[in-house]
């Protein structure tokens, strides 16, 4: 909730007499109060009306006003003090004329709790919140637009806005919501699906999507299962995956959002698995080469798609990697410094882990996971230690 800490400024009146004696100190307190008037509305047009004041105080940058019709009288105040749009700057990501190095994670199952995910996420020094995985499957292309699934996404958005973080939305699970349900995604015009999400108005911050500076880009359809390998029950071609990303990377471009756009994290590069990743990546729409890390062999590929982005002049980024709990905390901890490593050595432009989270391995059951939290202190150090 917002308060209002100040409503109006005061407005100092003068009361003016005159007599005939009296006229030429009369002129003077004419002149005197037209200067002063000017002045005074110089001030007031420099300085806000009202202040915004967070829960816990903190006055909030580039406020947004919206009525909440919830609150009485529509006088509660809303905002989202995220400010900046991250840019491309040749093979970087620039904020506010600054290279700004993406470092982050995702928060599958933290939409429930956005600020205590939003905690985490500092106490991490991340800068970026991956979403991702937020739709129904089963429900299909109706389920897409579910209000309260996408509530939980306005929600995150806003938390992360009010904390100067910024956000990833990856809309994969639209991709994942058509296969589920026997439709080619690849073939599947995704442009109404585009413009509801990209002006979508959040019902927290009142920031239209397309238009919210802390949504850094939006990702379409990361991990394409390889068209060449043992199992394509849908009988997805190499050209429809090229075509797909072409079409809808335009589509998207012409929503108007402000996000950067990107493909989402390719993998199975290294082999003749049916993605032309080169075409892709090179695509004009396709503002960041994008990749995700879980193999050895994804890592001995990386210097080739680093390489490759460096020489097309964009930048790129691995958006996701990840390594489970049950490799053990120091193990993991050094396959994480190797990680960073990586993406130092070959100039990335951001990194993100799958994933932030509260679970651990052997407690309410859980045999597997790839949380990293507090419970993991050594994997979490890393995370630390690698900040920008």
């Amino acid at each position: 909730m917002i308060r209002l800490r100040y409503t109006q400024k005061p407005v100092t009146t003068m009361q003016l007499w005159f007599s005939g004696k009296n006229l030429l100190l009369f002129g003077g307190v004419v002149v005197f109060a037209v200067v002063a008037a000017v002045l005074t509305f110089g001030l007031y047009a420099q300085t806000p009306a009202v202040a915004f004041e967070a829960e816990g105080g903190a006055l909030a940058n580039g406020a947004v006003q919206v009525a909440d019709s919830a609150a009485s009288g529509g006088n509660a105040l809303k905002f989202s003090a995220n400010t900046g749009y991250v840019t491309v700057c040749g093979t970087n990501l620039c904020l506010n004329g600054t290279t700004w190095y993406m470092y982050g994670a995702s928060v599958y199952q933290g939409l429930d709790n956005p600020s205590s995910t939003i905690s985490q996420a500092q106490t991490a020094k991340l800068n970026m919140v991956r979403i991702t995985d937020f739709l129904d499957i089963p429900s299909g292309v109706a389920g897409s637009t579910d209000e309260a699934r996408w509530r939980k996404v306005d929600g995150m958005i806003a938390a992360a806005s009010q904390a100067n973080l910024k956000v990833l939305l990856d809309l994969s699970a639209f991709r994942n919501t058509l296969e589920k349900n026997g439709t080619n995604p690849y073939t599947y015009n995704w442009q109404s699906f585009l413009n509801f999400a990209m002006t979508r108005v959040n019902t927290v911050s009142g920031r239209t999507y397309k238009d919210d500076p802390a949504i850094v880009a939006v990702a379409l359809a990361g991990e394409v299962e390889a068209p060449n390998g043992g199992s394509n029950p849908l009988g997805v071609t190499q050209q429809q995956v090229t075509d797909f990303f072409s079409r809808t990377l335009a589509q998207l471009a012409a929503t108007g959002t402000k996000s950067l756009r990107t493909t989402g994290g390719l993998m199975q590069l290294s082999w003749n698995s049916g993605i032309d990743w080169r075409t892709i990546m090179s695509d004009p729409n396709n503002q960041i080469c994008n990749m995700h890390d879980y193999s050895q062999g994804d890592q001995d590929y990386t210097p080739t798609v680093a390489n490759y982005c460096a020489g097309i002049g964009k930048p790129w980024i691995t958006e996701e990697f990840g390594i489970r709990q049950n490799e053990g905390d120091s193990t993991r901890a050094s396959r994480f410094q190797t990680m960073y490593n990586l993406q130092k050595t070959n100039h990335a432009a951001g990194v993100a882990f799958w994933n932030l989270g509260t679970e651990v391995v052997g407690v309410n059951g859980k045999t597997e996971t790839y949380d990293v939290n507090p419970n993991t202190p050594l994997t979490l150090q890393v995370v630390q230690q690698n900040a920008p």
